[in-house]
C-alpha cells in the first residue's frame, strides 16, 4: 500500500493484474521493488503505486516544496486579485500539493482576504463539504492526471452552485510536440490536453475563461493557465469529458515512445557509465528506459536535495552534488542554471574528454523522424 501523492488517499496494488511495472525508487529498502499505474480510488487520478511506502511519486514528492517554475506568479497574483473583488473573505480550495505554493503566495499577500482550505480536496469531500459560496479552485498540473471524468463532473458543479472561481494551469503540451519534445510523456498522465481542449471543456460547462499569457523566459517548458467562473445563467448540463484531441489524430505518443527507446540504444550503445545531475520526473523515466533496453550500463545519480540524497533509485545510491568526482562515459544534466555549469566545469577540470549532454536532447524527435 502506498498512498495517493494528490489526495493522500490510501492505494493498494493488485499486482495479479498490473498495467504497468517498473523498477523504482527506494528510501529505505537497499533492494528494488515493483510499482505500477493505477487509478486512485479518492480523487480519480493516475499515480505510480507500489509496495513500499517511500515512493518517489508518493510520500516523497508530497514532503518535497513543489518545484514547477513559481517566477510567474507574482503577476498572476496581481490579476487574480483585480478578477476576485467580493466583499466576503475567499476560501482556496486545493486539489494536490501541486497548487500550496499559489495558495500561501496568495494568502501571504492579501490574508485579511483570503483563507486556505486545510485538506486537499477529493470525490468524498466534495460530497460532505459546503463549498463557500465566490470560492477559488486551484488546479494546477492535475487535469492530466485525472482519468475519472466522475470527479470533474463534481469539482464543476461545485463551483457552479458556490458561484466560484477555478484556476487551471497545464504543460503546453502542443508547444512541446511543435518543438519536437516528447519528454513530457510520462505514465501519470492519462491525458496531453492541449489550449482549445481546456477552453471548449471550460465553456461547454458554462464557464467563462480567461488565458494567462507568460515569457517563455518565466518558465523551463512552455505552459498554459486558465482563470474561469461560472456564467450567470446555467441552462446546460454538466459534460466534463475533454473533447477528441487534436494531438492524437496527428501521430501516436506511444510510436514517439518507440523512437525515443531506439534512438536510445544507438546513441548509447557505445556507452558503459552514465552519472544523472538532478534526480526528477525525466531522469527517472530516461533511467527506466535505459535499465530497463541496456541493462549493461552502470548509472550513477547525484542530486543535492537532502530527502533524495542517500536514497536507493534503481541499483544506485543518490549522491550529493558535492560528492567525491564519479567517471563516467556521459553526464547527463537534468537543469540548466549557473550551478549546472559550475559543476559541468568540475567534470572537465577532472575528466577533459568528457561527454555532457542535458536530458530534453533524448526526448527530442525531429519532425521527419515522427513521420516515419
Amino acid at each position: 500500500m502506498t498512498n495517493c501523492n494528490f489526495c493522500g488517499a490510501p492505494v493498494f496494488l493488485e499486482l495479479s493484474n498490473p498495467s504497468y511495472y517498473t523498477t523504482a525508487f527506494s528510501k529505505q529498502s537497499s533492494s528494488s521493488f515493483i510499482s505500477q499505474s493505477v487509478q486512485c480510488n479518492g480523487c480519480g487520478v493516475n499515480i505510480l503505486a507500489n509496495d513500499s511506502p517511500y515512493s518517489l511519486l508518493g510520500n516523497l514528492c508530497r514532503d518535497l516544496k513543489y518545484n514547477e517554475p513559481t517566477s510567474h506568479y507574482f503577476q498572476l497574483i496581481t490579476d487574480l486579485n483585480v478578477s476576485l473583488t467580493p466583499e466576503n473573505r475567499i476560501t482556496i480550495y486545493r486539489c494536490s500539493p501541486k497548487d500550496d505554493y499559489l495558495a500561501q503566495s496568495l494568502f501571504n499577500h492579501h490574508p485579511s482576504k483570503y483563507v486556505i482550505f486545510p485538506e486537499y480536496l477529493n470525490l468524498h469531500e466534495l460530497n460532505n463539504i459546503a463549498v463557500d459560496a465566490n470560492s477559488l479552485f486551484l488546479c494546477i498540473r492535475y487535469i492530466e492526471h485525472v482519468n475519472s471524468y466522475d470527479y470533474l463532473q463534481k469539482l464543476f458543479t461545485a463551483i457552479h452552485d458556490s458561484d466560484s472561481f477555478i484556476y487551471f494551469e497545464i504543460l503546453d503540451f502542443q508547444s512541446l510536440i511543435n518543438a519536437g519534445d516528447y519528454s513530457f510523456i510520462w505514465n501519470e498522465r492519462v491525458s496531453y490536453p492541449t489550449q482549445p481542449q481546456i477552453k471548449s471543456l471550460l465553456s461547454t460547462n458554462g464557464f467563462a475563461c480567461s488565458t494567462f499569457q507568460f515569457s517563455s523566459s518565466q518558465a523551463v517548458e512552455p505552459f498554459l493557465s486558465f482563470f474561469a467562473r461560472p456564467l450567470d445563467t446555467r441552462s446546460w448540463e454538466i459534460n466534463s469529458a475533454l473533447p477528441p484531441s487534436p494531438i492524437a489524430s496527428t501521430f501516436s505518443l506511444s510510436n514517439c515512445e518507440s523512437i525515443i527507446i531506439q534512438r536510445l540504444k544507438y546513441s548509447l550503445s557505445q556507452v558503459q557509465s552514465i552519472s544523472f545531475y538532478g534526480v526528477g520526473n525525466k531522469s527517472m523515466q530516461l533511467s527506466l528506459y535505459i535499465n530497463q533496453y541496456l541493462p549493461s550500463i552502470r548509472l550513477e545519480f547525484f542530486d543535492g536535495t537532502a530527502l533524495k540524497v542517500g536514497s536507493k533509485w534503481l541499483t544506485s545510491t543518490v549522491k550529493h552534488f558535492d560528492s567525491d568526482f564519479c567517471q563516467s562515459d556521459l553526464y547527463i544534466f537534468s537543469f540548466d542554471n549557473s550551478y549546472s555549469k559550475q559543476l559541468q566545469s568540475t567534470i572537465l577540470f577532472e575528466h577533459p574528454s568528457a561527454s555532457i549532454k542535458f536530458i530534453s536532447k533524448f526526448f527530442s524527435i525531429p519532425e521527419y523522424e515522427k513521420n516515419c
